[in-house]
């Protein structure tokens, strides 16, 4: 699977109208784990300009891609920043972004999330996602692949062991774009 920078485009903008509208607030900060060139986040911003003012801090990865963002592996952001400053923490991943969500829940994180989670071809679930749906590591040395199929019904209850009590979004075959608050 090739991957491809705001594939589903409308269908994510629409989620983070969705969570904007719903904040309600005259400003709001967002913390943007996988920045790419933040073309979702300037479009929002175009867009509720005059209604809503939209504070960004991008962190990407590829050196290079984003001038404004912070360059870097998120995972050492995520550490090391409060995410508590922040209305929403944008991930929008290639991949499954267990290992991100694990790390926002440790920090306490109590507000929005936007996540992207894609399903590779052969359908790999992250052993995080897996061990959160009760398996334990000894079936997962032995069979892991046969825990690919129904891959959004186990995301859903990972999200829910992170404290998240409803998912709103677009689910399409093995690519999954939603929100949810963490709650608990």
């Amino acid at each position: 699977m090739a991957k491809t920078d705001n594939s589903k485009l409308e269908e994510k903008l629409i989620i983070r109208r969705e969570v904007i509208d719903k904040i309600g607030k005259p400003e709001i900060n967002v913390i943007e784990l996988y920045a790419g060139k933040s073309v979702m986040w300037s479009i929002l911003r175009d867009e509720y300009q005059g209604r809503v003012k939209i504070n960004l801090l991008s962190i990407e990865k590829e050196k290079g891609k984003n001038p404004r963002a912070f360059q870097g592996d998120n995972m050492k952001f995520i550490g090391g920043i409060d995410l508590s400053r922040f209305d929403i923490v944008d991930v929008d991943a290639y991949g499954i972004p267990s290992a991100q969500l694990l790390a926002i829940r440790r920090q306490r994180y109590k507000g929005w999330v936007i996540v992207t989670a894609i399903q590779s071809m052969f359908g790999a679930l992250p052993k995080d996602v897996l061990l959160a749906n009760g398996m334990t590591k000894a079936m997962l040395q032995k069979v892991s692949a046969i825990f690919s199929h129904g891959g959004f019904q186990y995301i859903k209850n990972f999200m829910y062991t992170l404290g998240c009590r409803s998912i709103r979004g677009f689910f399409d075959e093995r690519k999954y774009y939603f929100y949810t608050r963490m709650e608990v």
